[in-house]
């Protein structure tokens, strides 16, 4: 055997992904400033930490960049991403840049500027370009300007106002096209607040004054106060004292707009404002954001904050720490680090209140908000004040901390996938009460053991579903509500039912195409009739318009006229057609029902919100209207569909045409799909395969996409199998996904086996990208397809990597996944 053909063996394969992958959930679990803390603390090099940081995290390379040397810098200006098109976006090249300009490299930097994308040229320029020596930046800024979009777009607004910066005698023109830029984006306080940075006071005041409402002129005018003069600073200083006070005599708690940094005469006015807010946070807010402006109210800020529940009080404390002296800086930080400690919060939670906090005051920011912080985030934020005998240690745990990967339950459930496969019976049976083991050991235990259903013996999977039921949280998040098929298919009618009745009551669902998969997993449970007295009752819950018309091809005779009179009911007003969920309904409606129905749609095309639902039923109904001879209801509506939909619809019915009229329309289909011209090919190609013209779809001058191909594979000929085979190993290659793998089915047998190698190769470090969550996750369940029937089959690479093991190969893949640890090796 080669080493290229021992590296392509599915064991070698998959144990890269996975370590690929483990690399890439690390990376992305690192709180955004601990590379720069574990450099600090010699933990890391600043090569180890720009090494394993999200490559494409613009907010962990801005942080890092800092503590970067020249080279280094240089190095990852030169790979970075330069795709961004939004300030957010691109804050790692303007970190990368404006390092390596401290470090005296500007003909690199200027030369990088000058080959990024015009976007983010513009962007970029406009943060770093003051650090440009004054030749360059000139040159910088009539290259941005020559070709930087102008759109309704609020990056553009600042990137327009700091450009005003780079070439002063410009200012006046850049602030109109500033101010254009937004289109119909309203002002808002950071965009004044620049636009007076810059000089422009007068015109950020009118702006300011503009607003009508008290609650919004009052922080326009606080951003723009403090670079106001004379008359200018006292009427506006006027105006807003008026407007606040308004808001509180209200009754309002506004989140007070305080104009910072204030002169010493206007301190006094400020502080007494701050300290007679009734509410203990709106003061301590208040009085943080006085305190870093201006240090002499840091111990009144801090005595307010520590009156504060305890996330409020470390957020709070956080805010403060930059404006501490170093000694009570270090006392500040462990005492926010000894709560956090304690604290079991999430990131909704932390986002809440975090946008109230003072963030930094070094220049106004250049985003309408600051990204919320994770509460490892905020740990670090906390960390990096606390004294250096702490600040190692709680690197140490925070890092410790980033490398543990919570996906057990996935790797439970990819587990129990592979050994489905085993041959031997005992050997399953081992497999399966191991995976059973890890996940009810794991954190979401609910989410292994459904995937676990779906492979175990019958006999043994009423008792696992009852296990898997009991495990569910009491909140149904919406990967729970994406991963429940299996479940309620193993549960029994009147569980199944009790199951979709507690997702619609809740209505924790938000996902339709979750929603009818659910549904659809409980009527193959036998909770048809259960679901229907649920949604055709008087207290119907929210949702069953969505999933009714499912309920219809499993209704008996004493059901059906009941959901099909609920499904057609609001055909009844034309005002009222917004439900294409009646789709699924369609084919097993009565040949009364659909001609009720098609009588009712509208004989031109609708407008508006509801112009796409008439032309999906229309299509709908040509195929059941065809095969019970009335498809001549349906020609009256044809020519008003439009020619994609009115030749779909006839290549739905093309058995049931006469000759002539098929023979027309397979012309008119083949020679839209020679032109590449054909709005409905997903519609059009399975009908033109099984009336006989496969061979004819595989010799198209443009190739069908696999998906396509594989759904002909059926119906071509021996004579053609070869080229279909070709044609679909290329169209599976360009970029292959596991539903790409999916799609050939059978036609995997026939595949090369270096080829197919290849191709799961390709595929498993596509999904590596994503962590290992998600790689372990593609294992075990396949990207769910509106046309499918949400069935619980292996996924295309799974099944793929089996056939590349074989029967000997197979328990080394079961033992790799067995035997993985709770992060990275390296």
């Amino acid at each position: 055997m080669t080493s290229d053909d021992h590296d392509r063996q599915p064991i070698a394969l998959l144990r890269r992904a996975l370590a690929r992958a483990a690399r890439q959930t690390v990376a992305r679990q690192l709180p955004i400033e601990l590379p720069g803390l574990l450099v600090e603390e010699g933990i890391w090099s600043p090569a180890e930490a720009l090494e394993r940081i999200d490559s494409d995290s613009a907010r962990h390379l801005a942080a890092l960049a800092p503590r970067l040397p020249r080279e280094l810098a240089l190095a990852a200006l030169a790979r970075a991403d330069t795709s961004g098109d939004s300030f957010h976006d691109v804050a790692g090249l303007v970190a990368l840049a404006d390092r390596a300009l401290e470090l005296g490299a500007t003909g690199e930097v200027f030369e990088v500027l000058t080959g990024l994308p015009a976007e983010a040229r513009g962007l970029v320029v406009a943060r770093v370009g003051e650090r440009l020596p004054p030749d360059l930046r000139a040159s910088a800024v009539r290259l941005v300007l020559a070709d930087f979009p102008l759109s309704g777009d609020p990056d553009a607004c600042v990137a327009r106002l700091l450009f005003a910066r780079l070439v002063p005698e410009q200012r006046d023109a850049l602030v109109r096209e500033a101010l254009h830029a937004l289109g119909e984006f309203p002002v808002e306080p950071y965009q004044l607040r620049w636009m007076a940075r810059i000089g422009a006071v007068a015109p950020a005041v009118e702006q300011a004054r503009e607003h009508d409402e008290p609650r919004l002129r009052a922080p326009a005018l606080a951003a723009v106060i403090p670079w106001c003069d004379g008359r200018l600073r006292a009427k506006s200083r006027a105006t807003w004292r008026e407007d606040v006070t308004a808001l509180l005599a209200a009754g309002r708690r506004p989140d007070l707009p305080l104009p910072l940094p204030a002169r010493p005469d206007e301190l006094a006015e400020l502080v007494t404002l701050a300290r007679g807010l009734p509410q203990p946070r709106a003061r301590a807010v208040a009085l943080a954001h006085l305190a870093v402006h201006h240090r002499e109210y840091v111990d009144e800020a801090l005595a307010a904050v520590r009156l504060l529940d305890d996330l409020d009080r470390v957020l709070g404390l956080a805010s403060l720490l930059p404006a501490l002296a170093v000694t009570s800086r270090h006392d500040v930080a462990g005492e926010a680090w000894t709560l956090l400690t304690r604290l079991d919060v999430d990131r909704p939670s932390i986002s809440d209140l975090f946008k109230d906090w003072p963030g930094s005051i070094d220049e106004p920011p250049v985003e309408s908000y600051a990204v919320s912080p994770t509460p490892a985030d905020l740990r670090t934020r906390v960390a990096v004040h606390l004294a250096p005998v702490q600040r190692r240690e709680a690197a140490l745990a925070l890092l410790a901390a980033a490398r543990r990967i919570d996906d057990t339950h996935y790797r439970a459930a990819a587990l129990a996938t592979f050994g489905a496969h085993l041959p031997d019976p005992e050997a399953r049976a081992r497999v399966f009460a191991r995976a059973e083991a890890l996940a009810l050991a794991s954190t979401r235990p609910w989410l292994g053991l459904v995937h676990l259903l779906a492979r175990v013996d019958p006999e043994v999977r009423p008792t696992l579903a009852c296990r898997a039921l009991a495990a569910l949280p009491d909140e149904l998040d919406q990967e729970t509500l994406h991963n429940l098929p299996p479940l309620l298919a193993a549960l029994t009618p009147d569980d199944a039912a009790a199951l979709v009745t507690r997702i619609l009551l809740a209505g924790s669902w938000s996902i339709v195409n979750d929603l009818q998969a659910n549904v659809a997993a409980a009527l193959r449970a036998g909770a048809v009739r259960p679901l229907a007295e649920l949604l055709l009752g008087e207290d119907a819950p929210h949702g069953g318009e969505y999933v009714l018309p499912q309920l219809l091809r499993h209704a008996d005779a004493e059901l059906h006229p009941r959901i099909a009179a609920a499904v057609l009911e609001p055909f009844e007003d034309e005002d009222l057609w917004q439900f294409p969920e009646i789709l699924p309904a369609v084919p097993w409606l009565s040949p009364d029902e659909r001609a009720w129905l098609v009588a009712r749609i509208p004989r031109k095309p609708l407008g508006g919100k509801f112009g796409n639902r008439r032309e999906p039923l229309i299509l709908a109904l040509a195929r059941p209207l065809a095969e019970q001879g009335a498809f001549d209801l349906l020609r009256p509506l044809l020519p008003g569909a439009g020619r994609a939909h009115r030749l779909a619809a006839l290549a739905d019915a093309l058995p049931f045409l006469d000759p002539s009229e098929r023979e027309r329309v397979t012309k008119q289909l083949f020679g839209d799909l020679r032109r590449d011209n054909c709005g409905l090919t997903w519609d059009v190609v399975p009908a033109l395969a099984a009336a006989g013209y496969a061979d004819a779809l595989v010799d198209l001058p443009t190739p069908l996409d696999a998906r396509n191909l594989a759904r002909i594979a059926p119906h071509v000929s021996a004579d053609r199998r070869p080229r279909l085979l070709e044609l679909l190993v290329h169209a599976a290659g360009e970029r292959p996904t596991s539903t790409s793998l999916h799609v050939l089915g059978s036609l995997r047998h026939e595949l090369p086996r270096d080829v197919l190698a290849r191709l799961c190769e390709v595929t498993l470090a596509d999904a590596a990208e994503s962590g290992r969550a998600e790689l372990l996750r593609a294992l075990v369940a396949e990207a769910r397809d509106d046309d499918d029937e949400h069935d619980a089959v292996d996924p295309g690479l799974t099944s793929a990597l089996v056939e590349l093991a074989g029967p000997t190969g197979l328990p080394a893949l079961v033992a790799l996944l067995d035997d993985l640890d709770d992060g990275p090796s390296s």
